[in-house]
């Protein structure tokens, strides 16, 4: 097995104290960025039969829950065709780092209990697999599909959660740790508590307003107990979280106060309690006061060593719905992706300001952004040509590069994704990826946008 930190390059020490100088040039990053794409082991991996069941696994057995009524029992097979992705994303895709998710359910099946000696097997693979390649691995601990047996006992509405999520993630420190430089604790907690459980749209398909704040405080909980285990079990790595996060502006006139709020809900409530001594926004605390307790602002107050962004879009903020603010309009055009996301770059810029200015500019990756287009057939060379994301992943990469010239500490960026994938509840119809899957055969099919993004990978610079 290959074990030991020196095959990842420079020390964590070192990386740790790297800063990352103003880029001078247009569309050109500072030296050491990071270039990886990342992925998620429910949207990919498949060989469900070696895991554990998921809460994604029930929420597809809801009639209609799925838009194409699939299941996320195949993915697109990576838990057996990994090393194949792997030599396209270090090769034509220029990669230095890849970020994936522990499959909860595979390591431990029943949430708790024995691990599986398959489950840790697989990951022992994959990591050296990476490693061997020159990738810099980049697993999160928890990208949404908790174990079946956790919410049959609750789930995160139930403060015991947060406590087993803490077991899991020392199990993955202790037996991984000394290949990770750098753990993501959660990935997009907003997203998962609104639309898992204060909406019926992701799993587990809960929709009340109690669930939301009760799974809100207790995903916030799991990830301070997750790094206090994690510190101990793998001393030296550093932790953070991928945040969704978006600028919040009014739909139109008089909608200042549902901006404030909407910007509490699917900002702050996230990314104040770490960054600000464990204090949730004051708009919220009647809301969450039930579930807190003494000692927890500590906890949910632990320091991050970084700060993961996932950007698709900004949001625009009217009156309204179970929460008091939820989505408007834009006030004025923007052209939209597949997927519906209206497409802003400069808003990346607009927030990547916004966390060097009020939240004392935490080295922040871009752990995600990318799009759904619709993509034709491949050409006579066998690629598909899809000029919309090359042009999207540019243009926010040009945002990105303009924030890091004006002091934004940002060390790296990864595209979602490489490969077609299953989109949660939208099934296979969202082609995220710069390689097609052909169901079928499961061959992979470039896209020009692979080329692209390779060749700027290689340059450090967009052009």
């Amino acid at each position: 097995m290959l074990t030991r930190r020196a095959l990842m390059g420079a020390p964590l020490a070192a990386a740790a104290a790297l800063s990352a100088a103003p880029a001078t040039a247009a569309g050109a990053f500072p030296p050491g960025f990071t270039w990886g794409f990342a992925a998620a082991s429910a949207q990919t991996e498949g060989d469900a039969a070696s895991r554990g069941r998921s809460i994604w696994d029930d929420f597809a057995e809801r009639p209609g829950a799925i838009k194409d009524g699939s299941n996320p029992s195949e993915g697109t097979d990576f838990a057996r065709r990994f090393a194949e992705d792997l030599d396209l994303a270090a090769g034509r895709g220029g990669a230095n780092a890849f970020r994936f998710s522990f499959a909860w359910p595979r390591v431990l099946p029943e949430g708790a209990g024995a691990p599986s000696a398959a489950g840790l097997a697989f990951y022992d693979r994959l990591l050296d697999a990476m490693l061997a390649r020159g990738l810099e691995p980049w697993p999160t601990l928890y990208h949404w599909d908790l174990p079946s047996a956790l919410q049959a006992r609750g789930g995160w509405p139930e403060r015991d959660t947060a406590l087993r999520f803490a077991d899991y993630a020392e199990l993955v420190g202790r037996r991984f740790g000394d290949r990770l430089r750098r753990v993501l604790v959660l990935n997009e907690a907003e997203i998962h508590a609104m639309e898992g459980h204060g909406k019926d749209s992701h799993a587990p398909g809960l929709a009340s307003r109690e669930a939301f704040f009760a799974a809100a405080h207790h995903l916030n909980l799991g990830q301070g107990l997750a790094m206090r285990a994690l510190r101990a079990a793998a001393p030296g790595t550093a932790l953070g979280s991928a945040m969704s996060l978006r600028p919040v502006r009014p739909a139109k006139p008089g909608e200042d106060a549902a901006a404030e709020r909407l910007d509490a809900l699917s900002n702050r409530l996230f990314l104040d309690p770490p960054f600000r001594a464990g204090r949730y926004p004051a708009i919220l605390e009647a809301e969450l006061a039930p579930w807190l307790r003494e000692g927890d602002a500590a906890l949910v107050g632990q320091r991050p060593d970084l700060l993961g962004v996932n950007y698709y879009a900004p949001a625009f903020a009217a009156a309204g719905g179970p929460f008091g603010a939820e989505q408007g309009d834009s006030p004025y055009p923007l052209p939209a992706t597949r997927m519906g996301f209206m497409v802003e770059p400069e808003s990346l810029a607009t927030l990547l300001r916004r966390l060097r200015d009020e939240y004392g500019n935490p080295p922040v990756w871009i752990t995600e952004n990318g799009a759904s287009y619709e993509d034709p057939a491949p050409d006579a060379a066998g690629v598909i040509q899809d000029p919309e994301r090359r042009d999207y992943l540019r243009d926010h990469l040009l945002a990105a590069s303009r924030a890091a010239a004006e002091g934004c500490d940002l060390r790296g960026y990864f595209c979602w994704t490489l490969t077609d994938n299953w989109e949660w509840a939208k099934g296979y119809t969202q082609p995220f990826g710069l390689v097609a899957v052909d169901r079928a055969t499961g061959r992979r099919v470039p896209k020009a946008s692979l080329d692209a993004f390779g060749g700027w990978a290689r340059a450090n610079r967009v052009a």
